[in-house]
């Protein structure tokens, strides 16, 4: 029987396909988020107090921002109106005290939010590191010598442990932008619904790019790695002292450094081309999506001009505009990057 990962062999005892990789995006996500579910149980079972103090900050960061710009929005309509003449609403001063209050409280929320998440991410790590080493030495001898294992393994190796961290670590991330996407589409939809939906529309091809390219480099890593696994075993020549000693002992040096070079460009060269790649498509969708943005902005000042909308409610909607595009570009580089996380996991 093929060793899909051990990856999760060593977390969960599941021994998959190495075919089982090459999926279609609908059924990767479907596997993605079975693993998700796996991982969070295993995590839930240990550190409840740390994913339930996690949830609640990831809550309050996401609803902040329009809080913010909610309230900036209604003391500016209080001002503008006073200025024109009218009394100040009784609502004024809590209007400013909650201005006040989300402008002073990110600072504090996200050096306690970042302490949760160091620590979370020492907890992955070792949990992650002991079922590894442990899974490895209960592997029979036979299959430590099978060089399909020792690519695998090379791949677990680079990859295993900080991907785990970012893939736990970045679920929390994936929530709080969810979330801040939830309340910008509903703001957006009552100010104008085809506003929301054109936005919508012109930032999806953002996780096209993400989703192709993860499985880009999900494709060089699993082609190349043969080509990882030898340049480790000649790498660790200048890791042992006996090695180097050797290696001066008969002046190979530059010829083993040669081999190291050869390998390793041949690796990074695939790996710079999608990268190039990935950069041009990232520009192109970018650029559509700005174009979007700057209609909606002008829609929205000509309402003002036509007095159809306060300057107060103006910033806020241009706040939720910004909000809800970062957010949703955001939440679709991180969906793509966990994705590809998924397809070493």
């Amino acid at each position: 029987m093929k060793l899909r990962c051990i990856y999760f062999c060593c977390i969960i005892g599941v021994m998959q396909e190495e075919e089982s990789k090459k999926k279609k995006p609908v059924a990767a996500f479907a596997e993605l988020a079975r693993n998700t579910i796996r991982i969070n149980k295993m995590l839930w079972k240990e550190r409840k107090g740390t994913i339930m103090a996690l949830l609640f900050f990831a809550i309050l960061a996401s609803s902040i921002p329009f809080l913010l710009s909610g309230s900036r929005g209604l003391i500016i309509n209080e001002l503008v109106n006073f200025t024109g003449g009218k009394e100040l609403s009784p609502y004024f001063v809590w209007f400013a005290v909650l201005f006040i209050a989300t402008s002073i409280t990110p600072a504090a929320l996200y050096t306690i939010q970042s302490h949760l998440l160091q620590l979370f991410r020492f907890f992955i790590e070792e949990k992650f590191d002991l079922a590894i080493i442990k899974k490895r030495g209960e592997i029979d001898i036979a299959i430590h010598e099978d060089p399909k294992y020792n690519d695998l393994f090379n791949n677990v190796r680079e990859h295993g442990l900080w991907r785990a961290q970012t893939f736990g670590e970045r679920q929390i991330y994936l929530l709080q932008t969810f979330l801040q996407v939830i309340v910008a589409s509903v703001i957006l939809i009552i100010a104008q619904w085809w506003v929301f939906l054109i936005i919508l529309l012109s930032t999806v091809p953002e996780l096209i790019v993400e989703l192709r390219y993860g499985r880009k480099v999900w494709g060089i890593w699993g082609g190349k790695a043969e080509v990882r696994r030898k340049y480790w075993h000649v790498h660790n020549h200048f890791d042992e002292l006996s090695s180097v000693t050797e290696l001066k002992l008969f002046q190979n040096l530059s010829h083993f450094h040669g081999i190291v070079k050869n390998l390793f460009q041949s690796f990074r060269k695939e790996q710079k081309w999608a990268e190039r790649k990935r950069l041009i498509n990232q520009l192109l969708t970018l650029f559509v999506s700005q174009i979007v943005i700057i209609f909606a902005i002008g829609w929205f000042i000509m309402e003002v001009i036509r007095g159809n909308l306060l300057i107060g409610t103006l910033t806020f909607f241009l706040a939720s505009i910004t909000q809800f595009r970062s957010a949703l570009s955001d939440f679709f580089a991180s969906l793509g990057r966990q994705y590809q996380d998924g397809l070493f996991l």
